[in-house]
């Protein structure tokens, strides 16, 4: 389940734990009055890599990218190579620090340990190297805390992509202390890592009355991950205890075998950008992961099914008003008598996000959906007596996945709250 807070993505709740108990412990330096500097003052130039297109084939030097860097590793024997005729420049060394400077996981950083093979950087990546006097780990672990993640957000506001330069990381502001606190930080932060991923190790001797506090911090976020943990077994208890309901309702009633084909139509939806929405319309405009939006015209008068063709592919939406889905979704158009509510149970329990495509291109096509084998039972009232049965305990369902987004977001909150209680010396 996800708890982060004042990481922009998704990580592993070991990682949110460190994080926290970083962010912590560089708080502390400045409440010991340490000085402030920019990162300008204490790294080296940053560096921008190498474009090329990477190969399977070992044509070159190793080429790392963005998707290389999984779990805080590099997985050396998955990464491609590229053709590099001046490498020297981009060649990877122990210690050095690489962070996304776009997309989704802009300002995740990375350092390099261990046995390197001859690598180059890729250009959606920024290099940084330390000064003489900077421990590269206690550098790295500032760029885990809050404090370095609250500068990066701000930087990235009004940006359309998100993005991080080597100017805005070189503006960035950081409490630097002396060489023995700077190792010893980072000493107690790669122990207390290793120990929350189930290492036995001892961790070492860090700021007076220190440990207490991340004895308590640790305690709460465990706690709160816990009861997270349970709501979220709980959701998938009741979704697979429906899925097993959906089967076998839909499938021993009493019907035939046919291909969805011969009772539905699939037409592909049309593209209505934003900007030309009338946001004061009444009809619901649909995209592959539900309504996106409201307009003055529709272009689907009778109830339909809207199914997601990209992105969400397979997700469907279910609306009995007339309403414009867009060219990223399907739609249905009914050939019999049919409820769509029951036509949306029965393609439910067929998954069609797990369908499997012969297109080679993300999505799914007409001719997959056209093909499915359905139980179809012919009768308006048995259809709705189907509704009927399964709309209870979908109903529940549902709510408890509300419940469920809103105990995530409210985890979040807490997260915060304990790192600003912390901050404030009340734990």
């Amino acid at each position: 389940m996800k708890i982060e807070s004042f990481i922009p993505y998704h990580v592993p709740f070991e990682e949110t734990l460190v994080g926290v108990v970083s962010s912590v412990l560089f708080k502390e330096l400045e409440l010991m009055n340490y000085s402030r500097t920019h990162l300008s003052k204490i790294i080296e130039k940053p560096q921008y890599g190498y474009t090329a297109s990477a190969s399977r084939e070992p044509i070159g030097t190793k080429y790392v990218r963005i998707t290389d860097i999984q779990a805080g590793k590099i997985d050396w024997n998955s990464v491609p190579y590229c053709r590099c005729a001046h490498p020297e420049k981009y060649l990877l060394g122990e210690n050095d620090i690489l962070f996304a400077r776009t997309g989704g996981t802009t300002g995740k950083s990375f350092i390099v340990k261990g046995k390197i093979p001859r690598s180059v950087f890729a250009s959606y990546l920024i290099r940084i190297k330390p000064k003489k006097g900077v421990t590269p780990d206690f550098l790295y672990w500032f760029f885990q805390t809050k404090q370095y993640w609250s500068q990066i957000k701000t930087e990235k506001i009004g940006s359309a992509q998100p993005n991080v330069n080597g100017k805005k990381l070189s503006s960035l502001e950081i409490f630097v202390p002396g060489i023995e606190v700077q190792e010893a930080i980072a000493k107690y932060l790669n122990a207390y890592r290793n120990k929350v991923y189930g290492k036995s190790v001892e961790l070492p001797p860090i700021f007076e009355e220190m440990e207490e506090k991340i004895g308590k911090i640790e305690r709460l976020l465990v706690s709160i991950e816990e009861a997270g943990r349970l709501r979220a077994g709980a959701t998938k208890d009741l979704e697979e205890l429906f899925f097993a309901k959906l089967d076998r309702v839909v499938n021993s009633a009493e019907g035939q075998q046919i291909e969805l084909r011969r009772i539905v139509k699939i037409r592909s939806g049309k593209g209505l950008k934003s900007s030309d929405r009338d946001d004061n319309g009444k009809y619901g405009v649909y995209g592959s992961n539900g309504i996106v939006g409201f307009h003055s015209e529709y272009i689907v008068e009778h109830p339909t099914i809207v199914i997601g063709r990209k992105g969400s592919t397979g997700k469907l939406t279910v609306t009995d008003e007339p309403c414009w889905p867009i060219d990223t979704t399907y739609y249905v158009v009914p050939l019999v008598p049919l409820d769509m509510k029951y036509l949306y149970y029965v393609l439910l329990e067929k998954k069609l996000d797990e369908l499997p495509t012969r297109s080679p291109k993300p999505g799914i096509r007409s001719t997959d959906i056209y093909t499915i084998n359905v139980n179809f039972v012919n009768n308006i009232k048995d259809q709705r007596r189907i509704v009927a049965n399964l709309d209870c305990l979908k109903e529940n369902v549902d709510e408890l996945k509300k419940l469920q987004d809103e105990t995530e977001e409210e985890i979040k909150e807490l997260i915060s709250s304990i790192l600003d209680r912390a901050f404030n010396a009340q734990l």
